[in-house]
C-alpha cells in the first residue's frame, strides 16, 4: 500500500465508524432485567385477612391479635374457657400473617394460675400457614395464650382445642 492509499483507507474507516455511531440516534439506557421490570410492576405484598372460627364449644382458650385495631393501634383479645381434662391431648392452633410473609412469632400456653407454669410454647414464621402442636397440658388451671413480640405482625390467632383422633406432634394444618 503506498503512503497516498493510507489517508484514504484512514478516512473511509473514520467515516464508517462515525456513520455507525451516530447513525442509530443517542445511545440508548439498557432495558432492565425482565425480573426487575416485573417486581416494579407488582404491588407490594400485603397480608391477607385471617378467617378467625367462631368460638367452639369444645375450645379452652384463644387469643386475637390484629397491628390495627379498632382505634388503629395493635389490640389483642384473649378468653379463657375452661381447664384441660387430664389425659387428654389438646392441640394449639396458630396462624398469623405478615406483610413480609417471613416475620416470626413466639407463643407460650401457660397455667392460669398464680404459678403460671408453662405447658406448651413454640414459633412459627406468619405467612398465613395454620399450624397445630399437639400434646397433654399438665394442669388442672385454666391456660392462657401469651403472645412473644408482634413487631410485624399483621394478624394472629392462636386457640386451644381437644386435638382430633390422629393428631400427634406438631405439624403444619391444611387450610
Amino acid at each position: 500500500m503506498t503512503s497516498r492509499a493510507r489517508p484514504a483507507v484512514l478516512a473511509v474507516l473514520v467515516a464508517s465508524a462515525l456513520c455507525l455511531t451516530g447513525c442509530f440516534g443517542p445511545p440508548q439506557p439498557s432495558p432492565q432485567p425482565s425480573a426487575q421490570r416485573l417486581a416494579a410492576a407488582l404491588p407490594s405484598p400485603t397480608a391477607t385477612p385471617l378467617a378467625v372460627p367462631t368460638h367452639a364449644p369444645d375450645e379452652l382458650a384463644r387469643t386475637v391479635f390484629t397491628a390495627e385495631g379498632p382505634d388503629g393501634t395493635p389490640a389483642t383479645s384473649g378468653e379463657v374457657f375452661a381447664a384441660p381434662v387430664p389425659g387428654v391431648d389438646y392441640a394449639v392452633n396458630v396462624v398469623c400473617t405478615s406483610a413480609s410473609g417471613a416475620t416470626p412469632l413466639a407463643f407460650q400456653i401457660r397455667s392460669a394460675d398464680p404459678h403460671s407454669t408453662l405447658l406448651m410454647g413454640g414459633a412459627i414464621t406468619c405467612d398465613g400457614t395454620p399450624v397445630a402442636d399437639v400434646g397433654e397440658l399438665a394442669t388442672d388451671a385454666p391456660p392462657q395464650i401469651v403472645l412473644g413480640s408482634t413487631e410485624g405482625v399483621s394478624e394472629a390467632f392462636v386457640s386451644v382445642t381437644p386435638a382430633t383422633a390422629g393428631e400427634t406432634g406438631p405439624q403444619t394444618v391444611a387450610p
